[in-house]
């Protein structure tokens, strides 16, 4: 990731958390650090290194060198462990750098994690799933609400709150997220199905399809509007409460059982008999006079 993106939504206060420039103020110093010297975070929020981005690092170092300053905190004596900037750190070691330019800052433990927190979050540094964790976890370690975090960010409280949202997902389709196979949006849209199973059947067509935000969002909404009724068939029609009510009325008139066969307003009547002597009797009661032997 282009470090020049770190500057994209910067929040109001932020600068107070994390410096963008290395200075002298406020304890800080700059100096240049034996890479050997340095370790990484076992707090780091992001999990997943891109070898990809990290190569296209490797070749902006080689270039221009370390533009940006890491961040560093003293852990003992001549050992230091970094706040922010391990890609940097990484990428220096790959090409054989023997030092680099690093702020030496002066923070506890809790400090330490919230300033790497931020600085991965704002670089946009951290996949999808990394970054809800992040946010998460700078929420609970620190007290703060979403509101915040997202003045901090410089983003919406709704932003916020769609990005912890992910957390939700299950561990196979986080995974998805995390190798690329899903962005944000994919996963939001996804979030909106309660069953797990089907989420996962929609996620992973969403993959082999190469299904855009948009498309996922359709078919999303596709499985989760209730289906048309199929139009029923003319068997099936008297069961219903108007079908039902006028056989009862039917079946009283004439005293026998009858079936009405009704489809759309057309159909037909059965009555029912019995004997001969209930068909003459039937006949009557329609004024048809003769029996039904005659």
């Amino acid at each position: 990731m282009a470090q020049g993106k770190g500057s994209k939504g910067l929040g109001k206060g932020l600068s107070a958390l994390i410096s963008q420039t290395a200075d002298n103020s406020g304890g800080d110093r700059l100096e240049q650090i034996d890479v050997q010297a340095i370790e990484a975070n076992d707090r780091q929020p992001r999990k997943a290194f891109s070898e990809e981005k990290l190569e296209g690092l490797v070749e902006s170092i080689r270039e221009n060198g370390i533009i940006q300053p890491l961040i560093l905190r003293t852990v003992r004596p001549g050992k230091y462990e970094i706040v922010a900037g391990e890609r940097r750190w990484r990428a220096a070691r790959s090409i054989g750098l023997k030092t680099v330019p690093a702020v030496i800052r002066d923070v506890d433990e809790t400090e330490k994690m919230k300033q790497a927190l931020i600085e991965n979050i704002v670089r946009e540094d951290l996949n999808a799933i990394e970054e809800a964790e992040a946010i998460n976890t700078l929420i609970e370690s620190h007290h703060l609400l979403q509101e915040d975090v997202a003045k901090i960010l410089g983003r919406s409280r709704t932003a916020i709150t769609n990005t912890l949202r992910l957390r939700q997902l299950d561990p196979d389709l986080r995974k998805l997220v995390i190798d690329g196979k899903l962005t944000a949006g994919h996963a939001r849209a996804l979030l909106a199905i309660d069953d797990r199973n089907l989420r996962k059947t929609i996620a992973l067509q969403i993959v082999e399809n190469s299904l855009s935000v948009r498309a996922t969002e359709s078919l999303v909404n596709r499985c989760l509007s209730p289906q048309p009724q199929k139009t029923r068939p003319a068997e099936s029609a008297q069961h219903s409460i108007s079908v039902k009510d006028l056989e009862r009325r039917l079946k009283r008139h004439f005293g026998t059982n009858v079936q009405v066969q009704d489809a759309k307003g057309k159909g037909k009547v059965v009555i029912s008999y019995t004997s001969l002597d209930e068909l003459d009797r039937l006949l009557e009661q329609w004024g048809i006079r003769g029996t039904a032997d005659s």
